[in-house]
């Protein structure tokens, strides 16, 4: 009989997860369409860069690398459409590096809807998991379609530190600069290792030589300087002045490379962290570079301008709010 009591409170001390209630489970599923809807067609890179600029306001601007993704968004909508380029391309015969453009400018783009899609249902599950007091391991994927179940994989690497986000924005509390850097360097790895390094092998074995050997051998600043700027409007840099000075850029020696791409990104990053509680990382999305003008009331109330712009998304397709 003493055995039998040993033996049953061994099992009861290994507790099973806790099945989620069906309104959990619910908001959830809506959370998700959510996320898909707010991540808009290929294209939208314009929609994701104010919404990744709302993430920044959300978080009361502890997640301070999403304003930096949000320019980076813009960056990469004018890098993938060089039509001055693409016109000369076409015109002197050379249609294989013409296609190759194209297709690798709108492979960027899908890869920039399926980060951002992955950032913010990460961002918006951590905060539902937050208030509601359940656990990753706690979801369910059979209640769920297949699509949900491999993004909810995607995701499981950078939930736990937009909990601890969440909790800090919940408490009133700040976030140390050391636990702030911590976790935009958990998301860079998370980012170029999960999201986008799969997606650019994909890609790259689609392309034609030309193309290929100057993703792995991206031509000097001084070349885009003197020589693909002035005559194709071509950047190999990343490169805002309002950041903090003209010698402030992002670039790496092959774009191919995943540790390259990541040191560079943390690089940037570090240079222009100084600017982000400043104004001037809002003046920046009126730099000539980019494509879009955006919006005059994004620069008055930012905030209430960002909130009003995903509510009129979600109303314009019919989507559920969840607050």
């Amino acid at each position: 009989m003493r055995f039998f009591y040993i033996a049953l409170t061994i099992l009861l001390s290994f507790q099973l997860p806790a099945k989620l209630n069906n309104d959990q489970v619910m908001k959830i599923k809506d959370l998700y369409n959510e996320s898909l809807v707010l991540s808009g067609e290929i294209d939208d890179m314009e929609q994701r860069a104010l919404l990744f600029a709302k993430i920044f306001y959300d978080s009361q601007k502890q997640l301070s690398f999403a304003i930096t993704i949000a320019h980076l968004t813009l960056g990469i909508d004018r890098a993938s459409r060089p039509e001055r380029a693409i016109k000369f391309f076409n015109r002197i015969g050379f249609k294989d590096l013409t296609s190759d453009w194209l297709f690798w400018g709108k492979s960027l783009r899908r890869i920039n809807q399926k980060m951002f899609q992955r950032f913010y249902f990460a961002y918006r599950l951590s905060e539902l998991m937050t208030m509601n007091g359940f656990s990753y391991d706690d979801i369910d994927a059979t209640d769920f379609s297949l699509e949900f179940e491999e993004v909810l994989i995607d995701v499981d690497q950078i939930l736990n530190d937009f909990i601890t986000i969440h909790k800090s924005v919940s408490s009133g509390t700040i976030l140390s600069d050391k636990i702030k850097h911590k976790i935009f360097e958990n998301f860079v790895y998370w980012e170029h290792i999960s999201i986008i390094q799969p997606e650019l092998d994909k890609i790259y074995d689609k392309l034609h030589s030309v193309l290929k050997y100057t993703l792995q051998n991206v031509p000097s600043r001084n070349s885009e300087k003197y020589f693909l700027e002035p005559l194709f409007d071509l950047r190999t840099t990343y490169n805002l002045s309002c950041f903090k000075d003209s010698e402030t850029y992002l670039r790496t020696d092959n774009f191919l490379d995943p540790d390259d791409r990541i040191e560079q990104a943390i690089f940037f990053f570090d240079q222009i962290k100084e600017s982000i509680d400043k104004m001037s990382i809002i003046e920046c999305f009126k730099d000539s570079y980019y494509r879009h003008n955006i919006p005059q009331d994004f620069f008055g109330d930012t905030e209430k301008f960002l909130e009003d712009y995903r509510l009129k998304i979600l109303r314009n397709n019919k989507i559920s709010v969840i607050n």
